[in-house]
């Protein structure tokens, strides 16, 4: 016993501690790197549930999502939707009500093990190398919808901007 213990001081091995494996080349890629936050957490909750050889039965029910701090089953589902959709999880068996059984998923970045929801697989598919950001969407809303907050700053083309200083536009020491 007493040699175990000097291994597990030692070098960390053998302690029971889990880690989320996330690849550089995936938290670096356009897929993830225009993802919300929130979305990220779920992506970092769904790579916790990873314990070497499940791959494809990995599974995010709303109690163990609140763990790493996703309350609202919204986030939670909506985040698991679009993690599938930027090809960075796929989703191996849907789930259900009766009998009550979650939705089971794999990661991307990882062959596919033997499971009981999936056939093993000798390389990843690496599906998020693929995805491209939509070109047309933009952040700011369309006109008319209350869009831009600043549209009455903006000058007409080809005018010189115009501002006015109010009375604290001075440093209390007086101009520069």
């Amino acid at each position: 016993m007493m040699r175990r213990n000097r291994r597990v001081r030692a070098t960390g091995k053998g302690a029971g501690e889990r880690f989320a494996a996330l690849p550089v080349s995936v938290l670096t890629s356009p897929a993830v790197a225009m993802l919300s936050v929130a979305t990220r957490w779920v992506l970092v909750a769904l790579a916790a549930q990873f314990s070497g050889s499940n791959n494809g039965a990995l599974s995010l029910p709303a109690a163990a999502a609140a763990k790493f701090g996703i309350k609202s089953r919204d986030t939670l589902y909506s985040g698991l939707a679009r993690l599938c959709e930027r090809g960075l999880a796929i989703q191996t068996d849907p789930g259900s009500y009766q009998p009550p059984r979650p939705a089971r998923y794999a990661v991307t970045w990882r062959p596919l093990d033997d499971t009981p929801y999936t056939t093993g697989t000798r390389t990843a598919s690496h599906d998020y190398r693929a995805w491209t950001p939509p070109k047309n969407k933009s952040r700011v809303p369309p006109t008319g919808t209350g869009a831009r907050r600043h549209e009455s700053y903006s000058s007409p083309p080809g005018t010189a901007h115009r501002y006015h200083f109010g009375p604290l536009s001075v440093p209390p020491s007086g101009p520069l």
